[in-house]
């Protein structure tokens, strides 16, 4: 037996009407879920790439510091820097070394000019040596401290890192790490 044309009718609406009443919750639902899928997709992607970027990025390091007299005025601040970390990191861009004479009472900040160097390579557990110069009257004023901080600023994947180092003057006059300090959180 057939039904009666307005009782088909009514059940139709009646799915229509669920079905208007379905389609938005079960979308609502779909894009929930898919917010937290890709939030937690993104907090893997975050966590992998900060992994691969404490592992791969130069962990710089001063070795040693010497000064070398070029003329009666002119003398140069060898620098030699290492990488601490497993792998070579290349594209390395040395920004600024900045020396402060230690005294008993406070520090005399001795400007650097470094030569520029971008795009070094820095290969673990090797030395790579910057030079800068210093004029006489600065160098004067080192030949008076046992102690100096140099604090060393570069660049690696577009963010910068800061390193700080405490030498000590050794009876065969070169300068050597006594404590070290470096800022891994990057600075831009």
């Amino acid at each position: 037996m057939r039904e009666d044309p307005e009782a088909e009718l009514r059940r139709l609406q009646k799915r229509a009407l669920r079905a208007q009443f379905a389609t938005p919750f079960i979308l609502v639902i779909t894009l929930i879920v898919a917010g937290i899928v890709g939030f937690i997709a993104f907090l893997g992607y975050n966590a992998t790439r900060n992994e691969y970027e404490a592992r791969a990025r130069p962990y710089a390091a001063i070795h040693s510091l010497e000064f070398t007299r070029a003329s009666e005025n002119t003398t140069y601040v060898l620098v030699r820097v290492t990488n601490l970390g497993d792998r070579p990191a290349t594209n390395v861009g040395i920004e600024n070394i900045s020396l402060c004479a230690l005294v008993p009472i406070q520090c005399t900040i001795v400007p650097l000019v470094a030569e520029k160097q971008q795009d070094t390579i820095l290969y673990p557990g090797r030395l790579r040596t910057t030079r800068a110069e210093i004029t006489e009257d600065d160098y004067q004023k080192i030949l008076d401290t046992e102690v100096i901080e140099v604090a060393l600023t570069y660049d690696y994947g577009n963010k910068l890192y800061q390193y700080t180092a405490w030498l000590r003057l050794q009876p065969d006059d070169t300068w050597d790490v006594e404590q070290e300090q470096e800022i891994s959180v990057p600075i831009k």
